[in-house]
């Protein structure tokens, strides 16, 4: 009978053991469900990648050189990304890229959980070795938040990193340039000026970051070129005024603390590269 009821024992432990360990895996399963659903991935995700991103490294440059044909190099490869948060469609949506800021391109985003916590997979294929593959991820510090995307090799390894940094919460355009464009304009040329004009007269500008101009020779927009893929003569730091209209003029320029050197330009010997000539104009920035 003690015999009986010890082997009792033993079989009721092993079934709470079982049931347990039943519930135990159970509960796992539904908080990684809940955890990484689409849905819950997209209302993390869609505040955070939302807006116009462009390469951290290329602002950095540019703060620096004073020159986007210096900085130009940065922006090698995915040199900026617009996210429309609002473009979802089931658990994935369609990001603009802009590849070597010459040509326009997308990729796909999918609230799918990457390797790392914060990051999400992507479509974005790697053309060079066709089993490397993207991730996109975000890191928030008490700085800044900033978009990273992670290259990954076939053993899941990350090989490189690239930061992005956020210059817009809303698109401007389509065109997959405009946020290069509005953080170039912004770093370098957004603000109040004053120049002394051929009759001695002090004059008042005002550039503003969405390449806005008043008080210039009567020029209503600017351009400052941000895109040295293709030449000859593709070789300066260039401002256009009023493009495509009837009234547009180019000039070469110089930016040196406060002030800017407008220039007019000729080309080389034999036609390959742009040159400063004279200086027209000088700019002094207001405080």
């Amino acid at each position: 009978m003690k015999k009986f009821l010890c082997l009792i024992l033993i079989a009721s432990t092993l079934l709470s053991c079982k049931s347990n360990s039943k519930q135990t895996v159970k509960d796992t399963a539904t908080n990684t469900l809940t955890i990484d659903s689409s849905s819950a991935l997209i209302k993390t995700f869609k505040p955070i990648i939302k807006g116009m991103w462009v390469k951290s490294a290329y602002i950095d440059e540019l703060n620096k050189t004073r020159s986007p044909y210096n900085s130009w190099p940065k922006l090698n490869n995915v040199a900026a990304m617009e996210i429309e948060a609002d473009s979802i469609k089931a658990d994935s949506l369609v990001a603009g890229e802009s590849l070597n800021n010459h040509e326009g391109t997308n990729f796909t985003v999918y609230f799918k959980r990457g390797h790392k916590k914060g990051s999400l997979n992507i479509g974005l294929k790697d053309y060079d070795v066709s089993t490397n593959f993207y991730e996109l991820g975000y890191v928030i510090t008490s700085v800044d938040t900033n978009l990273f995307l992670y290259h990954y090799n076939n053993k899941n390894q990350i090989l490189d990193s690239t930061k992005y940094t956020r210059v817009l919460s809303a698109l401007l355009n389509d065109d997959m340039g405009s946020g290069i464009e509005y953080i170039t304009n912004k770093t370098l040329i957004t603000g109040k000026y004053t120049y002394v004009d051929s009759t001695g007269t002090i004059s008042k500008v005002e550039f503003k970051n969405d390449g806005k101009v008043s008080g210039f020779l009567g020029f209503k927009s600017y351009y400052l070129n941000t895109d040295f893929m293709a030449g000859p003569q593709n070789n300066l730091d260039v401002i256009d005024f009023d493009v495509n209209t009837d009234k547009q003029k180019e000039y070469g320029y110089k930016i040196d603390g406060d002030t800017i050197g407008l220039f007019t330009t000729k080309s080389n010997a034999d036609s390959t590269k742009l040159l400063l000539d004279k200086i027209v104009y000088k700019l002094t920035k207001t405080k």
